[in-house]
């Protein structure tokens, strides 16, 4: 039941963070669009290339929080895991 929650936890977070970055990028790209066609491209060049990076970044951040939380468990384990077991 708990690795569920994990599980569940961990998806709503990387959609979080994936929805922010996608939504910061557009808010980037809209501005500099307002301020002219050629800066609006390069801005748009440069969001997908941060996109792709913020991807990444938030794929490694969880997958490390995921092995740090297991760790944890594993060294000091609660004691409601410790009876299911």
């Amino acid at each position: 039941m708990r690795k569920e929650e994990c599980r569940r936890v961990r998806g709503i977070l990387y959609a979080t963070h994936l929805l922010a970055g996608l939504i910061a990028g557009v808010a980037w790209v809209v501005l500099a669009f307002q301020k002219a066609p050629v800066q609006g491209l390069l801005a748009l060049l440069g969001a997908l290339v941060g996109y792709s990076l913020w991807i990444l970044y938030c794929r490694v951040a969880l997958e490390v929080l995921a092995a740090l939380f297991r760790i944890a468990n594993v060294i000091a384990p609660s004691p409601s895991d410790s009876q299911q077991q």
